[in-house]
């Protein structure tokens, strides 16, 4: 199974992302410092979150992918997490959040390096639990938790 992101959110980040540009084109033509630089400002989040959408409309790799070989999430993961690897997983919902929730044998640290940095506290107080935000992507969370426990049923009969 693989998962994208939904469509609409990134139509809507674009949207925002030409509002911001032309707040910033505006406010270059205010002819104070104060207004070039928060047009400067405005232009380059603009332009960073446009080309941060634009890469996710073109993108056709999944973001999500569960497979035969592991799950893997290209967002924050450098390499699959196996099978043999995950004792138990759970779909949570925090805060209005969908989660997927893996207990590993082992301590999993193939993250990403900024993913890393920023959740420094989390992955050292329980290194043997990954979470996977579901948030954003196209999931049937009744098709996913299905195909998770077909592939359960399978590493234990297996």
């Amino acid at each position: 199974m693989n998962f994208h992101y939904l469509k609409h959110k990134i139509y809507i980040m674009i949207l925002l992302s030409i509002a911001i540009l032309f707040i910033g084109y505006s406010c270059l033509q205010i002819e104070t410092t104060f207004g070039f630089i928060v047009g400067i400002l405005n232009l380059a989040l603009g332009a960073i979150t446009f080309s941060a959408a634009a890469r996710f409309i073109i993108l056709k790799s999944p973001i999500l992918s569960i497979n035969a070989e592991g799950i893997y999430d290209s967002r924050v993961m450098t390499s699959v997490i196996p099978w043999a690897d995950i004792k138990d997983f759970e779909l949570l919902k925090i805060k209005r959040t969908h989660f997927l929730k893996l207990d590993v044998s082992k301590s999993y640290s193939d993250f990403k390096w900024l993913y890393r940095k920023l959740s420094q506290k989390n992955l050292n107080k329980n290194p043997q639990v990954v979470l996977i935000n579901l948030k954003n992507l196209n999931v049937d969370f009744e098709n996913l938790k299905s195909a998770l426990e077909t592939q359960k049923s399978e590493l234990v009969d297996g």
